[in-house]
Formats: C-alpha cells, structure tokens, sequence
C-alpha cells in the first residue's frame, strides 16, 4: 500500500478546486439566439444563502413601442358625440308601431307638454299610396316615462268618396291615452288606446334636438 505524503495531498486538493472555480458558464455573444421571448434572470444570494431571484422584463414590443397602456390610450372625447341626457325628454323621435290598419314607422317631437306625430303605413293604403297621419296632442311627464293624450276625429273633411259615404250620425272624436315607459335612456316603449279595438303600440328612441321649424305644424285650423 503506497503512502502519500502531506504535501502532495495539499497541492491535489488545491489544483482540484482551483480548476472547479473555473467552471462557470461564459456566454460567447455570438452562441446568444435572438429570441424575442427569452427571459433573463439574476440570482443573489443573502447573507443566509437563500437565492434572492430579481426579474427584469421587457415591456417593448416588438415594433419597437412601449407597451405602457397609459401612453397607448388616447382618452380623448370626440368633439361630435354628445352623450345621452336622460333626464331630456324634449327633442325628436323615430317611432315604429301597430294598429288595427298595420306596421307603420315615423317621426315624434315633444316639446315641453305638446307633442305632434307624423307616420306612414308600411302596407295600409288609399289608391295605391301608402296612406299616413299626423296627429297632435298634449303629454305630461314623469321621470321614467310620459302619457299621452289625443283625439282622432271620425269624418274629417272628406264626407263622400265615389262610391262611398261616410255614416255621419256619430261624430264623436275618438279619445286616446296611454303612456309609454322608459325602457332604457332615450327609449321608451307602450299603448295608448280609445277602446277595445283601437289600439296604438309604439317604441319610441330619442334622436336629435327640436329645430327651429317643427316636425309638422296643423295649418287646418
């Protein structure tokens, strides 16, 4: 059995850590991947040997932008959009319904307790043309929703037509209220009747401000 002496086990000792302290990784640049998703990492180590790990990521994308979202946000308004109010129940509508005639659509404008309402029949018709009415009335508002008040005269002017004459024994104008509900801001939807068989279903959505000349203006009175 051979015997070492001392001095050679010291230097084996030395020449074995000192090549073991040399073993740490060296990058060479030119071995580094251009790999956008690659993530790099420090690790210090406290005073009491656990591994303190501090990441440091990137923001920027690709395209060479910072990815801070408060940068890449534009809060600013449209100088043309004005949000709904509400509370504004004055203004133009567009209306679509039912009667006892069929579908129809139109146009509405409210101002303050008076509203005038003007529509035309998608099939209903009178020699060919596609009949329409305008009407107007007073209205009262609440804060979700208003009712309507309104008469329909019977004959009218127009007595006889061709063939046919009108029964002009009851001339009673025909009475209608209802009240249409807001649905939601702007909308409102309901009925407003003058009996079992006379019934007006309607939706009504605020669109545009009142102009200086009304929607329709009654010239026959």
């Amino acid at each position: 059995m051979k015997k070492y002496s001392p001095l050679l086990t010291l230097l084996t000792f030395i020449l074995f850590f000192g090549c073991s302290s040399k073993s740490q990784a060296i990058v060479d640049d030119d071995s580094v991947s251009a790999d956008s998703d690659m993530l790099f990492t420090d690790i210090d180590l406290n005073d009491d040997g656990d591994a303190d790990t501090d990441t440091d990521t990137d923001t920027t994308d690709e395209l060479g932008g910072d990815s801070d979202s408060d940068e890449s946000i534009d809060e600013t308004p449209d100088d043309d959009f004005v949000p709904p109010n509400c509370e504004v129940v004055n203004g133009i509508y567009t209306l679509v319904g039912e009667d006892e005639n069929g579908k129809y659509s139109g146009q509405a404008e409210i101002n303050d307790t008076h509203f005038v309402r003007i529509i035309t029949y998608d099939s209903y018709s009178f020699e060919e043309k596609k009949a329409a009415l305008a009407l107007e009335g007073t209205l009262s508002v609440t804060t979700d929703s208003f009712s309507l008040d309104f008469s329909l005269e019977k004959i009218g002017f127009v007595t006889k037509y061709e063939e046919f004459i009108r029964d002009t024994t009851d001339v009673t104008p025909l009475h209608y209220t209802g009240t249409l509900q807001m649905d939601s801001c702007g909308i409102y939807s309901g009925s407003f009747s003058a009996g079992a068989d006379k019934t007006m279903t309607e939706t009504w959505t605020r669109s545009a401000e009142s102009k200086e000349t009304p929607l329709w203006e009654n010239l026959r009175i």
